[in-house]
Order: C-alpha cells, then structure tokens, then sequence
C-alpha cells in the first residue's frame, strides 16, 4: 500500500540557479523522516492552491537521508512547480514516501552515473551517500549541461569529490557558449567521453536520469557497447 502523506514544513528555501532550487523540508509531527535510499522518491502535495493540476508531483531525494529532514532539488517549469514556488519558508506541504527501486546495487562493480540538468538529483543523492559510507567502489560521475552558469549542484558534487578517494567527477557544456577558460569537457555525454576517462563498460553498473532524450540516447549508447542490460539502471522523468 502507499506510504500515508504526513503534515511537513517547509524549513528552508535555497536558490540554487536562476531556475533551480532547493527545498528543505522537516516533519510537522515531531517523528523522524522514513529511512531511505539514495535514488529513492517521494510524493509532495499542494493542498491549499486552487485549481492547481497536478496537486501532487514526485521528486527524488537530493541528498542523502537524514532522519531531521529530507531535500529535493526542483526546477521551475509549469503546472505543479509554479505553487510549489510560491511557497515560503515556514508553510505546511504534504510528503508521502519513500517509493522507487532506483537505488545502488549491492555489489563491488565499478559504479558510473550520467546525469543531464535537474536529472542530476537523484545522482548527486548517491554520490553523497558512497562519500558518506567511505565506499570503496571505484565512481564516476558524468554531468552535461548547457552552460557554465546554469550547473545545478555542481559544486555539491565536487564536495562529495573531494570527500572520496574512490570519484571522478566529469562535466561537460553542450551549449555554443562554451568560455574559453572552461576547463571541462565540451560535448554530448558520449561513448567516446567515457572511453577518454577509462569507463569499464565490462564490468560497471551505470545509472542515468534525465530528459526522454537523453534517456533514450544513453539507453542507446550502452546496449552499444554491449553493456548487459542488468547492469543498465535508468530514472524517467
């Protein structure tokens, strides 16, 4: 059966881009957050704007669990995030969860996450989590986005980086205004980035979230490299 919604407070907002933030979020019944795992999701409610549709949306879990509070990254678009925006430290939202089978395996395989945009959330949620357990699994971390000044969370990632012995963390800019001092990658998220950074597509587990797209273009890139489809590990938006 679905997880019952709880009464929570939105605790703290924080601007993360023009568009993207982060929204802190802490029981209004004193009990802790359910347990979760990074890759997990959870459903949030709007009970009090009229007329809005959806009233409810789920997000993936930011950052790793904690038992005094649960984080989502979440980026402005239309429908369900415009009243979610309009939302101010302090107010009350309904959360249900955890849900979801997006989670990391329990193996000793190398570990590669790909990541596009806001898709970076539930990625970054693992990332910290592996930094946190002092996982000895060899990680790669492989983040596109458009420009240089629209990166969600990037700097949370180079922290988990620096955290742990074990990552790689990769970016790469697809737009055309790439700066001539960026000194990450440029381009799509490709079979031949991830040859050029020594991917074993033998033998890790990869995991991707992002638009249908590039869903689809990962999906497509790794049954071409003949990864085994149970190593394949996918989050639709």
């Amino acid at each position: 059966m679905p997880a019952p919604y709880r009464p929570y407070i939105l605790n703290e907002i924080g601007q993360e881009t023009e568009d993207t933030r982060l929204f802190v979020f802490t029981p209004a019944d004193g009990q802790p957050v359910p347990a979760f795992k990074a890759g997990q999701f959870f459903m949030i409610r709007i009970t009090d704007v009229p007329g809005l549709k959806p009233p409810m949306r789920s997000y993936s879990a930011a950052r790793a669990f904690t038992p005094d509070k649960v984080q989502f990254g979440i980026k402005l678009h239309t429908g369900f995030t415009i009243g979610l925006f309009g939302k101010k430290e302090g107010d009350k939202l309904e959360i249900s969860g955890p849900y979801g089978f997006f989670t990391l395996a329990e193996n000793s395989a190398p570990i590669v996450l790909l990541a596009a945009g806001i898709g970076v959330t539930p990625l970054l949620c693992m990332a910290e989590e592996l930094a946190q357990q002092q996982d000895g699994r060899k990680l790669q971390v492989f983040y596109s986005n458009r420009h240089e000044n629209d990166r969600p969370f990037h700097a949370q990632l180079a922290e988990f980086e620096s955290q742990n012995p074990n990552m790689e963390l990769v970016e790469t800019l697809t737009g055309e205004d790439v700066p001539a001092g960026w000194p990450g990658e440029k381009g799509r998220i490709s079979k031949e980035l991830l040859d050029k950074h020594g991917v074993d597509f033998s033998a890790s587990h990869f995991y991707f979230c992002g638009p249908k797209a590039f869903n689809d273009a990962m999906q497509a890139m790794l049954e071409g490299a003949g990864v085994a489809k149970e190593r394949i590990h996918k989050e639709n938006w």
